[in-house]
């Protein structure tokens, strides 16, 4: 048998209303720290696309871009920043890696795999 603490504060009759209100509050906070709703004006970004934005990522290769990402309306004002990008291309080269690994193990799992797994002639 489990014991459960019963707040006396608490008004478990209405925690339904609660939740729903703090949910409320959190959202409305999120609103209010977010940009989302800023519409910013993108239309000058096509007058901007020419030469190609050149950068050196971490490992000290060059990068090419349409356009400098910083230049456009709401990446600053979002919190953007370069270590972003890396993060986000170290994330995807780490997914393939997995993803190519698990396959792999996937493959060596298979019923019909054990040709492949065991030596015809030792």
């Amino acid at each position: 048998m489990m014991e459960c603490y019963v707040h006396p504060s608490i008004n478990y009759s209405k925690i339904s209303e609660i939740i729903k209100r703090q949910k409320e509050f959190v959202i409305q906070k999120i609103k209010e720290l977010s940009i989302n709703s800023h519409k910013f004006d993108g239309t000058l970004l096509e007058k901007r696309v020419g030469e190609p934005f050149i950068r050196k990522n971490a490992q000290g290769e060059d990068e090419y871009f349409r356009i400098n990402p910083m230049e456009i309306p709401g990446v600053k004002e979002s919190g953007w920043t370069w270590q972003d990008h890396e993060e986000l291309i170290k994330t995807k080269e780490v997914s393939f890696l997995l993803e190519c690994q698990n396959i792999l193990d996937m493959m060596k799992k298979h019923q019909a795999s054990w040709p492949f797994r065991e030596p015809v002639l030792p």
